[in-house]
């Protein structure tokens, strides 16, 4: 992981001798994260191959609250704060923290809504970018996935808002 000196987020940087190691990393996440782990491998390996590994130092954001969603994140390394702001509170809500496996950023992903909410690395953290016509194609790949997919990121969805009703309470 890169030194967290600069101010911004980094591509992470891999040698062409590195690349198949970096590869088979982020298949091994990808076969033990919910639920991507439910498409075929040569689902998986076209998500690993299609997105973006960023590097990100403490209080660098991933995605922010309100903007439009463009990729959801996968967590590789490191861990991020899910934050969401409220016009009644001078602070934003901690929702959630979420480590390696996580995938954050899905809640508009497929229909091109806006973050709900902003996430910002705690910890040095590394994190595989999967724009939205990445997934959609590698969904597209395999109709049955899809059918499984969807489901299970709509209980997310409700899950997260019915914490979120219930923190401002």
């Amino acid at each position: 992981m890169r030194d967290c000196a600069p101010p911004e987020p980094r591509l992470l940087r891999i040698r062409a001798a590195d690349w198949r190691d970096h590869l088979g990393r982020l298949l091994e996440l990808l076969s033990q994260t919910d639920p991507l782990v439910l498409l075929p491998r040569d689902g998986r390996t076209a998500l690993a191959a299609g997105g973006t590994t960023w590097t990100f130092c403490p209080g660098e954001v991933l995605q922010y609250q309100g903007e439009p969603c463009v990729a959801l994140h996968v967590i590789v390394r490191g861990l991020v704060r899910i934050e969401r702001a409220h016009p009644l509170m001078d602070e934003p809500l901690v929702l959630a923290e979420a480590g390696p496996g996580a995938v954050v950023g899905e809640r508009a992903v497929l229909d091109g809504g806006l973050y709900q909410d902003t996430v910002v690395a705690a910890e040095p953290t590394e994190a595989l970018e999967l724009p939205a016509a990445v997934l959609v194609a590698a969904l597209l790949r395999a109709p049955a996935v899809a059918e499984t997919l969807l489901p299970q990121f709509s209980r997310r969805l409700r899950t997260l808002g019915q914490f979120s009703v219930a923190a401002h309470e």
